[in-house]
């Protein structure tokens, strides 16, 4: 499996890609474990034969009950903060 990543960032994978020959200057080509040829893609890209590490976003993670919990304390801490002023 080999993703390619352009420079614009989108990324496409390729399941059955096992290796890849320049094909010239500015291009490369992906080939499957038999030698057939799948793709051509610029130079300009990225070609990784790992999957790709875990991008996530640790808001979605948190719960209902933590969000709210998280905003009950903040309101808290601004309540004292203007009683300070």
């Amino acid at each position: 499996m080999m993703t390619v990543r352009f420079p614009n960032g989108q990324a496409v994978q390729y399941s059955d890609a096992v290796n890849f020959h320049y094909y010239s200057d500015t291009q490369k080509y992906l080939i499957d474990k038999n030698g057939h040829w799948l793709a051509l893609v610029p130079n300009s890209c990225i070609i990784e034969n790992v999957r790709a590490c875990r991008v996530y976003n640790p808001i979605s993670n948190v719960t209902n009950e933590e969000l709210e919990s998280l905003k009950k304390e903040i309101q808290s801490m601004k309540r004292k903060l203007y009683r300070m002023k």
